[in-house]
């Protein structure tokens, strides 16, 4: 059972996809295809190409960006930069 191109053109909230590029659990291909086939007009791609399985080499940055992420889509708040 996984999501198909069927699922994902209903997919339209806000999409956030970090990805390592060496990841062999999950496949770059895949990651681009779900973000590529997502019908959201919010979409958010971030792709580390030293990056492994969720990008624990990059913690702080993935952290610190699902964290911006978020607070940017906070309902009545508008966050400067």
């Amino acid at each position: 059972m996984g999501l198909g191109p069927a699922d994902l053109a209903h997919l339209t909230c806000p999409l956030l996809v970090l990805h390592g590029t060496p990841d062999q659990v999950f496949l770059v291909e895949n990651a681009r295809a779900l973000y590529t086939s997502a019908a959201s007009p919010d979409k958010t791609w971030r792709e580390w190409v030293d990056g492994d399985h969720c990008l624990y080499n990059h913690s702080l940055e993935k952290h610190t960006i699902v964290a911006d992420w978020f607070a940017d889509r906070l309902p009545g708040r508008i966050r400067q930069r």
